[in-house]
């Protein structure tokens, strides 16, 4: 009988995909220690981050949903026919399992408003048991470091630099404050698990060896998986390459992939190596000035060190334009 559920809701930009992938793919080793990982397929694509399965299955416009966009189910029977087969999925993942544990990652989780939420939670108990105890563990991060990841998350996805700076800057605030005001409407503080990315990164295996720490699981988990799994952040020269490609062409027109964006191969620019995206002393202060407030309420509440401003130093840290890259 499942006990217990962890639901990792991110952020995002916080090694969630790390951590999603190394348990994903270590789902085996997960269940032999009583936890489980639902791993989920579409097509013939593998899932591991959960927000394409729970974001989708309790979002309003589901079919609007970028991710079901963009894999090509963009239709209300489409849709239907996916959740269906989700919801299929993760009955067999429950039916077949011996443990009392399962633990959910999905950084969209996130975005949730009272209504997805509540629906979520009513979801889960309903598959596991009414008396199931469900602990949020969230991570967050400098709010400098963050926006820039959170800069070059939205570029990757289609949007100029111009509008990735502006996505940025119109987030509801306070950030921080604005989510845990959701989750105390259904969860105690007792049940919440908050810890800082910069803390978690700098544990013996990683992120992904940080996140089982807080769940609190054997240490003789993390030594097992893979936890050398790390997302190449987009450096500068990407960033530039990017804003061009995206200022002229849109990655989706009525509601489908553009084929002349994508003959641009982006996906092959994230990676380009270069210096060390960074932003300007201004948008910095900006950040600080606007973020400041909530970030020490955050770390105060929950009894996290506290952080403070941070001027970043562009380094060219790696050789850019070398005969093998120019290959």
């Amino acid at each position: 009988m499942i006990k217990k559920i962890f639901l990792h809701i991110g952020i995002h930009k916080t090694a969630t995909s790390s951590f999603q992938e190394a348990l994903g793919k270590g789902k085996d080793i997960l269940a032999s220690y009583g936890y489980l990982y639902p791993v989920f397929t579409r097509n013939r694509d593998i899932i591991y981050n959960h927000s394409e399965v729970f974001y989708s299955l309790f979002h309003q416009n589901p079919q609007e949903y970028y991710m079901n966009i963009i894999k090509g189910f963009n239709t209300k029977d489409l849709v239907n026919e996916l959740h269906n087969s989700y919801k299929s999925q993760l009955t067999q993942q429950l039916d077949g399992f011996n443990g009392d544990s399962i633990i959910i990652s999905g950084e969209d989780i996130s975005m949730f408003y009272y209504p997805e939420l509540k629906k979520l939670i009513d979801f889960l108990i309903e598959i596991t048991h009414p008396k199931v105890r469900i602990e949020v563990v969230m991570i967050c991060r400098n709010p400098i470091s963050w926006a820039r990841a959170h800069i070059q998350e939205v570029m990757k996805g289609g949007k100029s630099l111009k509008e990735a700076i502006e996505e940025n800057n119109v987030l509801p605030k306070p950030f921080y404050r604005t989510k845990i005001d959701i989750l105390v409407k259904y969860f105690s503080i007792n049940s919440m698990h908050i810890g800082r990315f910069e803390d978690i990164v700098n544990h013996q295996y990683g992120p992904v060896g940080g996140l089982l720490s807080m769940i609190g699981t054997s240490d003789d988990i993390a030594p097992q998986l893979n936890t050398d799994i790390l997302n190449q952040s987009p450096s500068h020269e990407s960033i530039i390459l990017l804003d061009a490609i995206n200022t002229e062409f849109s990655r989706l027109v009525k509601q489908q992939l553009n084929p002349i964006y994508h003959e641009y191969r982006p996906t092959y620019i994230h990676h380009l190596p270069g210096q060390k995206f960074s932003l300007e002393a201004k948008q910095i202060e900006d950040i600080w000035e606007r973020d400041q407030e909530d970030v020490l309420w955050l770390c105060k509440t929950f009894n996290l060190k506290e952080y403070n401003l941070t001027l970043e130093n562009v380094i060219d840290d790696s050789e850019k334009w070398n005969e093998e890259v120019m290959q």
